[in-house]
This record gives structure tokens, C-alpha cells and sequence, in this order.
């Protein structure tokens, strides 16, 4: 066999200088076609392809054209082109659909290490794979957010059993300040420069567009350990929205955005949340604060037209209305802001209610809690359950939840 490829194999031309491995295996199945094409030609008593018709397009890397004839930079055998196809394809251990498949599977088994070391073999498998780069870009998220849980841990000091020092403090500060430094160059950056580049091959993704914003919404500033890039935040959101009016969420992120931004400098005035007497201190906040308060307020308000029963949003615009009430300018505005933050309040514990009834739970909730196990159902795959295609909903992910409203009052109260 190998005699026989040679002797038909020396009318095989190659027009690259060189040949390179290919991006992926998908490459290597072209050298099969490539043989298997001039089997065809062999068979049909050809002793050259003399009609660009009976030539084949096959590209290593960058779809040059293979033909057969006079011309060219050198001969090559079809056995060799086909051996190097089947090298550079064992070398690179498969396609990117194959390690995203083998990543995802190492995700839901908590494996998330693996599982990125997967994603980057799928990356460079296939680097104009948008899946690949917003697999990759995700678990680097996730992995700089829990890195920036391991830096917060550092403050904890209560496991020595003695109280801490200052210095003690100041050293614990210290290191965590390093660790956030540490994951912003490291997994912080990495997961935006692969997030961007799926956004750049598919523009309108939205799910890629969802994990970029989430990704500035959660980078820390060391020094501060406030949130550093809420500005980037806002704007991917506001891309997801020009895509998808209706978006399920990101009318709700861009309210907590105004709101967190608002929020430091409201509750850094002495005397809170008592009322402001001072003039000059009320018109300064409402200046620095009241567009951002009214901002976010309208974005909740959206947010709820698409999800009318959203408690979360109903909590961060009952939260937003009482900041209004405390920076308003006349009574009446108080009166009116507090009022409709009372209302929401309400209607909030009118769903819980309504909610906990449906689940035969009680409410308000007790001091106890009932588990139900449920058996898990045999699967039809081999008695496993399928795995879950990676990433998950950014929604699950990334939305952070509303603080918890306050306790309801009581039923005597309520009445």
C-alpha cells in the first residue's frame, strides 16, 4: 500500500512553502479527502489533474490550495501529506467541540481548574471559536471570584482564639490587598481579553455580552476593595439593551449600578439615616446623588415592567425611594417618597405571603426548616445525568440579589 501511494502519490502538488499544522482536527480530515481524491483520480487512469476542476481547495491553516500539475513549490506524496495531517491532529488532542464537551463535564464536577486548562486546549484548537473564548473567558470569572473570596477570608482572625492586634489587622489588609492586585492581572485580565474576543466574533451575543459586564461589575479596586469598573458595567449593560430591549435583567443591573454608586456618599453624611437639617449638606447630596437616584429608579421601574413580580427590584426601588425621601427638597417630596417606598414594601410581603402559601411554607418564616430529598431519577445515559452545557445562565451567576427587606410587621399590624 504504501508503494502504491507512492506511485500515483508524486502528481500531488502543494502551493504553500510549507506545510503547517492545522488550527484544529477538522483540518486533518481534508488530508484524508486529499487521498481519497487522488484514489479517485488513480482509478480513472489520470496521470495528472490537468482541469482546475479535479483540483481540491485544503487549507492547513490559512485555505491555500493544493493542486496537481506543473506548477508549484515542490512534490509531495499524498502518504505524507496524510502522515502529517494525522501527526498534527494527534498532536493537538482533538477539536474545540471536544474539549468544551470535556471542560463543561469537569465544570459540573466542581473541577474548575480542569476544567480551564480544557477551555484553553478548545481555545487553541479553534481560535475563531466565539464558544471557546466565552468558555475560557467565564471560567476565569469564576475563578477571580473565587480567588477574591480567598482574599476576603484573610480577615478573619477569629480562628486564633485571641483578639487581633493592629498590626495584626494592618498586615491582614495588607495581604488581601495583594491577593485582589494579584487576580486583577491575572484571571481578572485574562477573562476580559477572551470575553472581549468572543464579543468581537459574534457581536450581538448576548449571553457573551452578559459575562463581560458581569466580569467589570465584580473587578475590585485593592486599595478601595470597592467596585472599580462600574462604569464599563453600565455600558455593556446598555449594549445588551440596545440588542434586546426586553432583556430580563439588565435594566435591573444598570438600577444597581446608579444605586451602589449613590450609595457611599449618601451614607457617608453624619447623622444618618436621621433627617439632614443642614440646607447646604441636603442641596450638596441631592447634586452629587439625585441623578443617580432618579436613574436608577427609572431602570427598576423598567426592569419590573418586564418582570412585574420581581421582589428584587421592588426592594432596590423601595431603597432608592427612602434615599430620595431623605435628599428631597420640600416636605411634600419627602411625604410622597416615603409613601410610595411603603407601598413597595408591602406589596413585597404580599408576594412572599402569596409565595410561601403556595409552597406550604410559613410566614413569616420561623426559626425551622423542612428538607424534602427527592430521588434522583435514572438517566437514560448510561445512569448519568447529562451534563449541563457550560456557561451556565449569567443570570444565575452573576445577578446579585437585593438585601433582605426588613422583618414584615406584625399580623395585628398589618390589618
Amino acid at each position: 500500500m504504501l508503494r502504491h501511494f507512492d506511485d500515483f502519490g508524486r502528481n500531488v502538488k502543494v502551493t504553500p512553502a510549507t506545510l503547517t499544522p492545522p488550527d484544529n482536527s477538522a483540518t486533518a480530515a481534508l488530508g484524508f479527502a486529499t487521498a481519497f481524491w487522488a484514489l479517485r483520480c488513480h482509478a480513472r487512469q489520470q496521470e495528472a489533474c490537468s482541469s482546475p476542476k479535479n483540483c481540491i481547495a485544503v487549507t492547513p491553516t490559512s485555505l491555500s490550495r493544493f493542486r496537481c500539475g506543473d506548477q508549484g513549490f515542490g512534490w509531495f506524496t499524498v502518504e505524507r501529506i496524510v502522515i502529517a495531517f494525522i501527526i498534527a491532529d494527534m498532536s493537538s488532542g482533538g477539536n474545540a467541540e471536544t474539549w468544551l464537551d470535556k471542560g463543561s463535564e469537569a465544570y459540573a464536577q466542581m473541577r474548575i481548574a480542569e476544567a480551564g486548562q480544557d477551555f484553553e486546549k478548545a481555545v487553541a484548537a479553534d481560535p475563531h471559536s466565539a464558544g471557546a473564548h466565552l468558555s475560557l473567558g467565564v471560567i476565569r470569572l469564576f475563578q477571580y471570584q473565587n480567588g477574591i473570596g480567598e482574599a476576603r477570608d484573610e480577615m478573619d482572625l477569629a480562628g486564633d482564639g485571641h483578639r487581633p492586634t493592629r498590626e495584626q489587622w494592618q498586615a491582614r489588609a495588607e495581604k488581601r490587598r495583594a491577593l485582589v492586585a494579584e487576580q486583577n492581572a491575572g484571571n481578572a485580565a485574562n477573562a476580559e481579553q477572551h470575553l472581549r474576543r468572543a464579543v468581537e466574533l459574534k457581536v450581538r451575543n448576548q449571553p457573551s455580552i452578559e459575562y463581560l459586564a458581569a466580569l467589570y461589575y465584580a473587578i475590585l479596586d485593592p486599595a478601595t476593595e470597592g467596585r472599580a469598573r462600574l462604569y464599563d458595567a453600565k455600558l455593556w449593560y446598555r449594549r445588551l439593551l440596545e440588542i434586546n430591549p426586553q432583556h430580563p435583567f439588565a435594566n435591573y443591573m444598570c438600577g444597581v449600578i446608579d444605586y451602589q454608586t449613590a450609595f457611599p456618599t449618601i451614607r457617608s453624611n453624619a447623622g444618618f439615616p436621621s433627617p439632614l437639617t443642614d440646607d447646604s449638606r441636603c442641596r450638596s447630596l441631592r447634586a452629587q446623588t439625585g441623578p443617580l437616584l432618579t436613574e436608577s429608579a427609572r431602570n427598576f421601574l423598567r426592569s419590573l415592567e418586564i418582570d412585574p413580580k420581581s421582589t428584587q427590584a421592588m426592594i432596590y426601588l423601595m431603597l432608592v425611594k427612602r434615599d430620595q425621601a431623605y435628599i428631597a427638597e420640600t416636605e411634600n417630596e419627602v411625604v410622597r417618597n416615603r409613601a410610595e417606598a411603603d407601598a413597595l414594601e408591602h406589596k413585597v410581603y404580599e408576594i412572599m405571603d402569596a409565595n410561601a402559601k403556595a409552597n406550604s411554607q410559613p410566614w413569616p418564616p420561623g426559626n425551622t426548616a423542612s428538607v424534602t430529598f427527592v430521588r434522583v431519577p435514572r438517566w437514560s445515559t448510561g445512569g448519568k445525568p447529562p451534563v449541563p452545557r457550560f456557561p451556565p445562565d449569567a443570570r444565575l451567576m452573576t445577578v446579585p440579589l437585593a438585601p433582605p427587606p426588613p422583618p414584615p410587621p406584625p399580623s395585628s399590624a398589618r390589618r
